[in-house]
């Protein structure tokens, strides 16, 4: 049986869907993986099949109207708008590429923002399908849009605030792209407008599958069979190796705090870079910067802080004192499997609602959003993260109960369950 897997954006969007894939080959079903042509090597390295689809997330991302998306914030609504305005270009071409990926197999999973192009060929080719998403979006009482602000803790109706979180959102949604998805109907699908909205058509018992972990996010009792939590999607690379220098930075000191804010680009890039030096020097710890930081060089940085372009999560984090970064679901994930506590710094989007969920576990501090972010703030944040032995044995407990997990394994029997072979 062969099954064609959506998946569109930055790295963290693609690599857990690249994970599901490997997983599901491995379970004995034929693969493609439709996505953006700069993975294309990612992608068949790994034993997938490739099939290109319209887009580069890193010219997209590094465009000014990029950056002003990213800071929206905690706005969902300018969120929406701006990635209407983004994405609306391009959602024909998208459209059209998939409906090419299609033409020879047996099934559809989509994953992510994917599912604005998907959902109409879904409709238009008949076939059947399933969702693969890594954050959750079925409307629950017990978790709030991963879109939306928390619940405060007085608030006494706590179950209606976050049903009707989904609900608005979903409604949000359906009013800001029915245009783009009817036009595209209209003129490429031969399909009628659609006239349900997203927050009536999600209740539709479409199977979906969920890769977070259940220690992390419960399965939440008011959701139907049809939605199943794995755990999360790892894609391990056992056979990487670090290079000579940065193993020597790690042998000759404490661990450090690691320091990454992923496809998060900042047109204060130089700002930034300043912050994190600074709030390494209040805390007294050693530091490990990632990618992104505007053109600095090692040769610009104190002993006490190493540059690297990339390394697997895998690998690093159990490495690190504690770990930085901008609150990605994949990234969040393998902060959490190393044991370590996180400091999470929401750019927008659902980063927030990670943020949210790793201080509520106890297994790291308050996120910092990044319009808030200061060396004193961050460089506090630290100091917690690596001296309070409550949070870092929490962090360790919940690494434990993850690393035990097989999401892509239960994923792959999920997917089973609704194909068959």
């Amino acid at each position: 049986m062969h099954l064609t897997l959506f998946a569109i954006g930055s790295r963290g969007d693609v690599q857990p869907v690249l994970a599901l894939g490997k997983g599901l080959q491995a379970a004995g079903y034929e693969v493609t993986l439709a996505t953006h042509g700069i993975f294309e090597a990612f992608v068949t390295q790994h034993g997938l099949s490739f099939f290109p689809v319209e887009g580069n997330p890193l010219e997209l991302l590094s465009q000014e109207s990029s950056q002003e998306w990213i800071e929206t914030g905690r706005n969902p609504m300018a969120m929406l708008v701006k990635m209407r305005e983004l994405g609306t270009p391009m959602f024909q071409r998208l459209t059209n590429d998939y409906l090419e990926a299609v033409r020879h197999t047996d099934a559809i999973i989509t994953s992510g923002i994917a599912l604005y192009a998907s959902l109409s060929v879904i409709e238009k080719t008949g076939l059947p399908a399933m969702g693969a998403y890594v954050q959750p979006l079925h409307p629950t009482r017990y978790i709030a849009n991963a879109m939306s602000t928390p619940p405060p803790d007085w608030l006494p109706f706590k179950g209606l605030y976050n049903r009707l979180s989904h609900d608005i959102l979903l409604e949000m949604n359906w009013r800001i792209f029915k245009g783009p998805v009817n036009e595209i109907r209209r003129t490429l699908l031969d399909l009628p407008p659609m006239t349900e909205s997203f927050r009536r058509s999600i209740r539709q018992p479409v199977p979906c599958i969920y890769g977070f972990s259940p220690h992390v996010i419960p399965q939440p009792p008011d959701w139907d069979d049809h939605l199943t939590v794995t755990g999360y999607w790892f894609l391990d690379e056992p056979d990487w190796t670090p290079p000579d220098d940065l193993r020597a930075f790690l042998e000759a000191g404490e661990p450090p705090v690691y320091i990454g804010f992923g496809s998060m680009a900042s047109r204060r890039a130089e700002e930034t870079t300043h912050i994190a030096l600074e709030a390494l020097k209040q805390s007294g710890q050693r530091g490990l910067l990632a990618s992104g930081w505007g053109g600095i060089t090692q040769r610009d940085l104190p002993d006490e802080v190493f540059l690297i372009d990339a390394a697997p999560h895998s690998w690093l984090f159990p490495r690190m004192a504690a770990v930085v970064h901008h609150g990605g679901a994949g990234t969040t994930g393998a902060g959490l499997r190393a044991g370590v506590p996180s400091i999470l710094v929401p750019h927008f989007g659902d980063q927030n609602f990670w943020g949210a969920t790793v201080s509520n576990l106890e297994v790291g501090t308050e996120p910092i959003p990044r319009k808030r972010l200061t060396a004193g703030k961050l460089g506090a944040a630290i100091r917690r993260a690596v001296t309070d032995v409550g949070m870092r044995q929490r962090a360790a407990i919940l690494g434990e109960r993850i690393r035990q997990e097989d999401g892509v394994a239960a994923a792959a029997r999920a997917v089973e369950r609704v194909f068959g072979r």
